[in-house]
């Protein structure tokens, strides 16, 4: 692969017409860069340049995860994903992708929410994957500024072609005043493009209370619907997101941070279920990051269950200010992600958190977290289990255990007692099945509890399968 070094002139710049053309001629390169102003028609010619290429394949990555990315590819090629979805190179490289055109648009759009770490996660690693693992070329859509000193992708920047839009036709043109503006300010600032009016009501009042001056959203509806559309579920959303892009953009910092805090303790006390509860789930994380407050509230365990995988991982690598706390719910969804902990319904998610943090000893969290709301299938009494990627020092004994087993009634009057072997130091120990309490132990060579040792002979016990003493309840 040649590495382009860059600098002010290193991007060809040609004309949209010729794009097409341009990028038939990727040398030896895998991966192109299509990159230039707003209106400079971006996403249309990398739609022509999908039309012009057979069998090329278009993804619009607005919305979507890498995650999300893989799965559309793998089942446009009659296959499925692997159980470990790390695995998904060898898919694509033994598919129809190899060899082919992926094209990828909206980059800059990738994200479950408008703030998102997909869009620098899409360009910068995963389009070089993808080109490498899928053994195709990728050609996608840039909007980030390009900080690299180097690298090795074709850049090609569009300029305008005639003149821009009219004011007629942009989406817009139609001046709501004042008053709606504020209104589709509100609007730009929910995370998730596609707001419940609860949501968005909660937001004008925000931005109200903060700017000192009402926000009506009702208004707005009723005068206008040029720039916004709301759907059966009560859901509002920008006709074009080029809208709510401009509106963030324009607004200033500090006020942004001030209505988000104000929205993340309303959302907070928000039911879990229905419209509004669906955007806690995908929106709540990034708004915290928003609001300035991740530090804090990655250690709370009620609100760090509320979202959804994909949303407190995406938030943690947003937060440049304060790094994941790895001895935190979001630290534990990072490791648990990285492990293959994933496609949980979001109560089996809330398990998981629950195990965690219950494995790290911290009961404070874990309470919160079986007291959210959620409905969780499954909670731990106890655990002696180390937890993906833990480094604290009360992980590392006993470490993996076998042999478990449930002693006799006999054992302990009126308590239920385990016996297990650590698969580290070979030795027996026995817990408390309800508290989780050592009770004896460590032996070296057999457990008084176990059928046959000279000390408790007879005594019966209930085999259980190799793993941990955490148990389900």
């Amino acid at each position: 692969m040649v590495r382009e070094r860059l600098g002010p002139s290193s991007p060809k710049r040609v004309p949209e017409h010729a794009l097409p053309l341009g990028l038939a001629d990727t040398d030896t390169r895998l991966l192109a860069e299509v990159t230039g102003p707003p209106d400079s028609g971006r996403t249309r010619t990398l739609l022509r340049l999908h039309e012009c290429v057979p069998d090329s394949v278009f993804l619009d990555a607005t919305g979507l995860t890498c995650e999300d990315l893989i799965l559309q590819l793998v089942e446009r090629t009659g296959r499925t994903l692997p159980a470990r979805r790390s695995d998904w190179a060898g898919v694509l490289a033994d598919s129809a992708v190899r060899g082919g055109l992926v094209v990828i648009a909206n980059t800059q759009r990738a994200g479950r929410t408008r703030r998102s770490a997909e869009p620098d996660r899409m360009v910068h690693r995963f389009a070089v994957q993808l080109a490498v693992a899928g053994r195709c070329e990728v050609v996608l859509e840039r909007n980030l500024a390009d900080t690299r000193k180097w690298h090795g992708n074709k850049v090609m920047t569009l300029q305008p072609v005639g003149q821009p839009e009219s004011a007629a036709e942009h989406p817009a043109a139609e001046d709501p005043g004042d008053a709606g503006t504020d209104a589709l300010r509100a609007l730009a600032l929910a995370e998730v493009r596609r707001t419940p009016y609860a949501v968005w009501s909660a937001l004008a009042q925000a931005l109200g209370r903060r700017a000192g001056r009402p926000v009506d959203v009702t208004a707005l509806l009723r005068s206008t619907r040029a720039m916004i559309e709301v759907d059966a579920d009560d859901c509002v959303s920008f006709r074009d997101e080029r809208v709510a892009e401009a509106l963030r953009r324009t607004t200033e910092p500090g006020l942004v941070r001030d209505v988000n805090r104000d929205v993340v303790e309303w959302l907070g006390a928000q039911p879990v279920t229905g419209t509004t509860g669906r955007y806690l789930v995908q929106g709540l994380a990034m708004h915290v990051v928003q609001a300035d407050e991740f530090d804090s509230v990655q250690r709370r365990g009620r609100l760090a269950a509320h979202p959804d995988q994909v949303a407190l991982i995406d938030a943690a690598q947003c937060d440049d200010a304060h790094p994941v706390r790895f001895d935190s719910p979001a630290g534990d969804a990072v490791n648990l992600w990285t492990s293959g902990v994933d496609s949980l319904s979001q109560g089996e998610w809330a398990s998981w958190l629950h195990l965690t943090s219950t494995a790290r000893g911290d009961r404070e969290t874990a309470a919160e977290i079986a007291a959210c709301g959620l409905d969780l299938p499954w909670k731990v009494r106890w655990a002696r289990w180390r937890s993906p990627g833990a480094m604290d020092v009360r992980s590392v004994r006993p470490g993996p255990l076998h042999q478990l087993a449930v002693a006799g009634d006999d054992y302990r009057a009126g308590r239920t007692a385990v016996v297990a072997r650590g698969g580290r130091d070979e030795r027996y120990r026995v817990w408390d099945a309800a508290t989780g309490e050592e009770l004896a132990g460590p032996w070296p060579e057999g457990s008084p509890v176990e059928p046959g040792h000279p000390g408790r002979s007879g005594v019966p016990t209930r085999r259980q399968r190799s793993g941990s003493c955490g148990r389900r309840w």
